[in-house]
């Protein structure tokens, strides 16, 4: 009986276990220019056979390319492949209304996460409908389009967009309907998680927890953590809403957006919320952005933090005001995950 449980358990194992090599090899190959089977095995620990086999498969995906034979003194010349980065490609796209003018940006990128091209549009109004538009018109010119993943200024639960700088948008579960209307892999989140995401797997670190804060000119502080290497989303979603707690301790939301216009309010602002997170996720380092935030903000702030953190705790503060770049980075890597490594970290 015990036998008959066991194989049982193994049976239905066995898709999850074969899912998981496919992506232990597609993780390795991804990191090389060329390979033969045999360097798979060595590089995967995995058998012969079962890189052979999963190989195949994904030859005749097209996932990899032959590119020659090698000439071998013993046995038959080895066949050496490469990985080929456009056999899928991901669709990121965010949303934002700062000053007044909704825009819409994209960014198309490969199966290893470059990026092939970006755009943006204007529009006079951002609702579902237009969302749609903008990503079937990308769809209709690069069929290798796989994955989709979409930002939003604000905060969605399963899929339902709860609250949101584009009003038009809130109370849409707009994760089911664009997956249902293109039949694609889908992912939609709050702006700082992909940003947070981004530059966790940019900055260089030594593996620990991570905070991002972004200063936003006409809005109030926001923050991303990442959480032994994944984005931490929270249990209603809404993790990272850090002027909640400021304004809970007498800072209003009003109060917090004015900090921004003077520099020592500025710094005092940032230095709290340097201080809540290191309170809270202890992490290795914080990265801070917007407001022009620079090098003369970051002694300011740690001197206003250290002599209530010491300097054992005092996390390493970064500033970089080069948020475009993170949320998209962060975006790709989202979806990218999702699409090819479900099991394996990347």
């Amino acid at each position: 009986m015990a036998r008959s449980t066991k194989n049982k358990q193994t049976l239905r194992s066995t898709p999850e276990v074969r899912q998981l090599n496919r992506e232990r090899i597609r993780r390795a190959i991804q990191q090389r220019e060329t390979f033969t089977k045999a360097e798979v095995s060595r590089w995967t620990s995995l058998s012969v056979s079962t890189c052979n086999t999963i190989l195949n498969e994904m030859l005749a995906d097209g996932e990899t390319l032959h590119v020659s034979q090698e000439d071998s003194y013993v046995g038959r010349p080895a066949s050496r492949y490469r990985y080929n980065p456009d056999h899928l490609h991901a669709l990121v796209v965010n949303v934002t209304a700062e000053g007044g003018r909704p825009t819409i940006s994209l960014a198309v990128a490969n199966a290893v996460g470059e990026i092939l091209r970006r755009g943006e549009r204007q529009l006079d109004e951002i609702t579902c409908s237009t969302i749609e538009a903008f990503i079937a018109d990308q769809l209709s010119t690069d069929r290798l389009i796989s994955g989709i993943a979409l930002g939003i200024p604000g905060i969605t639960l399963d899929g339902v967009i709860e609250r949101c700088d584009v009003q038009s948008l809130v109370g849409i579960d707009i994760e089911e309907r664009l997956r249902e209307k293109f039949g694609l892999a889908i992912e939609v989140g709050n702006d700082m998680l992909f940003i947070a995401t981004g530059v966790y797997h940019t900055v260089p670190h030594q593996g620990g927890d991570h905070a991002t804060l972004l200063f936003p000119r006409d809005n109030c502080v926001g923050c991303g953590f990442v959480i032994d290497g994944k984005p931490l989303r929270g249990h209603s979603k809404s993790a990272g809403e850090l002027f909640y707690i400021a304004e809970g301790f007498g800072v209003t939301q009003a109060s917090q957006m004015d900090a921004l216009d003077d520099p020592a309010a500025f710094r005092e602002l940032a230095a709290r919320m340097v201080l809540i997170t290191a309170g809270t996720i202890d992490p290795e380092f914080v990265m801070l952005m917007g407001n022009g935030v620079n090098d003369a903000d970051l002694v300011a702030i740690r001197e206003r933090c250290e002599p209530i953190l010491s300097t054992r705790h005092m996390p390493r503060l970064l500033a970089d005001n080069n948020v475009a770049d993170f949320y998209v980075s962060g975006l790709v890597r989202v979806i990218l995950d999702q699409l090819q490594f479900q099991l394996v970290p990347r």
